[in-house]
């Protein structure tokens, strides 16, 4: 329920906005929301994955994952500033974040192993424990959702809560990166950037709680985005000779986001198929071998 409110937040938004101003800068909004979506689906992932190492409690989740998407949406504010900035200074700087975002979308295609990832192991959790030293408590707080909370000798501890939630804005720090670099190189109006960031960032919250079961169907969201981030890449590089409409782009980022999602979801039919065969297979060689 929450997820289809801020779907249609979203959309009477993006509508409203189209006839404030035009069609085009509809279309430019609603690309730059749905790229949002997309350059933030592995973030959630690794969100899921930092909450499950630290074994955080349900009933503290939520104000995990509030916090973390306000400090991610602060964080992004602070980086549409500066690489917008950055783009309008000067005309070479626009070849750095091209190949930036052409590297980044190889990366995605090559996938990780942060399913092996220990969290707790990190260097940035390590560096906190050293610092918190006597600070810390090695434990939640058992009577609240507190990050803080007063220790047996009654000075004030820092709870595990703290070091989910410092893990997850630097984890984001690193994804932000990508997402800004994106999001400015196709769309320039900082407004349209940031507030469609913004919208698709507390849709993707509400997402982020069913997403834990939705992990297969996004199976191949990896080379999709690897395609969209390499394109953007190279039509920012290559920006004084190429120039697509916002209409072009949003249909090119739907469909590329629909055939992701369609071919995961035929991958996973096609593979819950030959386990099906398999298992009759080998229940019928079973009762032959009885018979």
């Amino acid at each position: 329920a929450v997820l289809a409110f801020w779907l249609c937040v979203a959309m009477v938004y993006g509508i409203a906005l189209g006839c404030r101003t035009n069609h085009s800068t509809a279309m430019e909004w609603f690309s730059g929301y749905m790229l949002e979506w997309i350059l933030s689906m592995d973030n959630l992932f690794v969100f899921h994955l930092v909450l499950e190492s630290f074994r955080t409690p349900a009933k503290q989740v939520h104000k995990a994952v509030f916090v973390g998407i306000i400090g991610a949406v602060l964080i992004r504010m602070v980086f549409f500033m500066v690489v917008s900035t950055l783009l309008h200074l000067s005309h070479w700087i626009r070849f750095p974040f091209g190949l930036l975002l052409v590297w980044s979308g190889v990366e995605a295609a090559r996938g990780g192993d942060d399913d092996d990832v220990n969290v707790e192991d990190t260097r940035l959790v390590r560096s906190l424990k050293w610092v918190l030293g006597s600070r810390l408590h090695e434990g939640y707080d058992e009577h609240g959702i507190r990050a803080f909370m007063r220790g047996a000798d009654g000075k004030r501890q820092a709870t595990l809560l703290f070091l989910v939630i410092a893990s997850l804005e630097c984890t984001d720090v690193l994804f932000a990166m990508d997402s800004v670099s994106a999001k400015v190189a196709q769309i320039p109006n900082q407004y349209l950037a940031f507030s469609s960031t913004v919208l698709a960032m507390y849709g993707l919250r509400a997402m982020f709680f069913i997403v834990k079961d939705l992990v297969a169907m996004f199976e191949l969201l990896q080379y999709g985005l690897c395609v969209i981030l390499v394109f953007i890449g190279i039509e920012l590089m290559l920006a004084d000779y190429i120039n697509m409409s916002s209409t072009t782009v949003c249909v090119l980022i739907a469909s590329v986001f629909a055939v992701c999602i369609s071919g995961s979801m035929a991958l996973r039919f096609t593979r819950n198929n030959d386990k099906i065969q398999r298992a009759a297979k080998l229940s019928t060689t079973a009762q032959q071998h009885k018979l």
